[in-house]
């Protein structure tokens, strides 16, 4: 439903009943993400604040120039988030019709008034010419401005479930958590190994929290 409103064609989401290989196998390729949904408490928001803690003290907190990344200022908006994480990070592979709802949201927000410097990035988003590391530098830009509206300091204490999502780039396995700063670099992993390996992350998430209550999707390219 999201992906058919939105208008982003030539994907799919997939269910996930479990993480071991025989299981991955049973759903169609090529896996493009992983959405993995589970409860957010206390004591998962001091394990994650620690994993993420880390990270910036050894001065890895950055956000590389291609990933859309953006952060979290309403309660409960992390699918929204993930969502978008899972397909803007994935634009080369997925189609953007222009009569689907991003393309409308575009629209709408251009009637809003934006400022005239901010319009003429995003047509310049939207033309073409523009490489897609280029849509995606502005399309972070201009989504963070939207999320801000009506935005919270805090929402980490407001939540129930949380969503994080997992793509492969440039040989390396990404975690996009809409309540960090930045997205988290897992180590090595390939597009065929995608869903293995961010299970065991997963895994290891689930087992440290005592939780089962957990579901995950796998977002994949239709086949022809």
């Amino acid at each position: 439903m999201f992906l058919d409103q939105f208008g982003f064609e030539g994907v799919e989401f997939n269910e996930l009943f479990g993480f071991d290989p025989e299981l991955i196998s049973c759903v169609p390729g090529p896996h493009l993400a992983l959405v993995f949904c589970y409860p957010y408490r206390e004591k998962a928001f001091e394990y994650r604040k620690g994993i993420y803690g880390q990270l910036v003290a050894s001065d890895k907190g950055i956000v590389p120039k291609w990933a859309f990344f953006t952060e979290q200022f309403i309660a409960n908006a992390c699918g929204y988030h993930a969502m978008l994480h899972a397909v803007l990070n994935n634009l080369g592979k997925i189609e953007i019709s222009e009569n689907g709802y991003f393309a409308k949201m575009i629209e709408q927000f251009k009637d809003k008034k934006l400022k005239s410097e901010e319009t003429e990035e995003i047509e310049e988003s939207t033309s073409s010419q523009c490489s897609s590391e280029d849509f995606v530098s502005r399309m972070t830009d201009f989504f963070s401005k939207i999320s801000l509206e009506g935005s919270e300091t805090d929402v980490s204490g407001k939540i129930d479930h949380h969503f994080i999502v997992f793509i492969v780039r440039d040989g390396h396995l990404f975690e996009f958590d809409s309540l960090q700063k930045f997205p988290r670099d897992c180590g090595p992993s390939t597009n065929e190994t995608l869903l293995l390996d961010a299970g065991n992350i997963c895994q290891e998430l689930m087992d440290h929290l005592g939780e089962i209550s957990c579901s995950a999707i796998a977002l994949c390219a239709k086949e022809n």
